[in-house]
């Protein structure tokens, strides 16, 4: 009889062990390769451009909008691929003399140009995420990882000459043109770029707002000899943007 109601009690508990085990299990499984759905969204916003390895430069504002699939790999960490349509500018200011009767000196002449360059980028990014899944929380993120980029346009812009006078930038220009300038002493500049991306943000039910720092490792215009007569032969590109990103779940 004693045997018999140890069986029973045994049989009674063995459902609440096993469910016990599960979760114990499950657990290990979150922690191990996470439970997060992947995720598809957009994000975009200003950005500011500077540029180093050049002449004096001016910094431009321009925006940053694309798309991203975030997809789970191991605890907090996610790939995320993106493709994005970037724009960058930036400014400087050309002197030169303008011809007077003897015995001079003659006046100076400044004008200032911008050029700008949208870019079709395609960054590969490792992404943490800080919060345990929650989407009741908010979520701090971190970014960051390689890219490429293609040029998909680049135009200068040209502000009316000034005697005596610097410019402070290009405000209404007056004349717009292509990038490129065949012949000696005209323009070139690379049809492509690389370099990396980091970032920051929090995120809240899916929306986010968060910054990210872009910086290619190759130049824009190349050195080309010294017969390429762009102003940014050498130049590489900083930029920083503000983003808002809206994001959904797959499953």
């Amino acid at each position: 009889m004693r045997r018999f109601l140890f069986l029973l009690v045994a049989v009674g508990l063995a459902p609440g062990a096993l469910s016990a085990q599960r979760a114990r299990l499950d657990r290990i499984g979150r922690a191990i390769l996470g439970t997060d759905a992947t995720e598809v969204g957009v994000f975009g916003g200003p950005s500011r451009t500077t540029a180093t390895g050049a002449g004096p430069l001016e910094a431009g504002y321009r925006g940053v909008v694309g798309g991203f699939v975030s997809v789970p790999m191991v605890g907090r960490m996610r790939l995320r691929p993106e493709l994005a349509v970037t724009g960058t500018r930036v400014g400087y200011t050309l002197t030169y003399q303008t011809p007077c009767a003897p015995p001079g000196p003659c006046p100076s002449a400044y004008q200032a140009e911008a050029v700008s360059v949208a870019w079709l980028e395609m960054p590969l990014l490792v992404e943490a995420r800080f919060s345990g899944g929650s989407r009741r929380r908010v979520t701090p993120r971190l970014v960051a990882g390689p890219f490429v980029a293609i040029r998909i346009r680049c135009q200068i812009a040209a502000g009316e000459p000034l005697i005596g006078q610097v410019p402070s930038g290009v405000t209404e220009p007056t004349t717009t043109r292509g990038c490129e300038r065949g012949g000696q002493g005209g323009e070139s500049y690379h049809n492509g770029a690389a370099g990396f991306v980091v970032g920051a943000s929090l995120a809240l039910r899916g929306l986010g707002l968060g910054a990210r720092w872009t910086r290619t490792l190759t130049p824009v215009a190349p050195f080309d000899g010294g017969f390429n007569s762009s102003r940014l032969v050498n130049a590489k590109l900083s930029t920083v943007a503000v983003l808002f990103e809206v994001a959904t779940r797959l499953n």
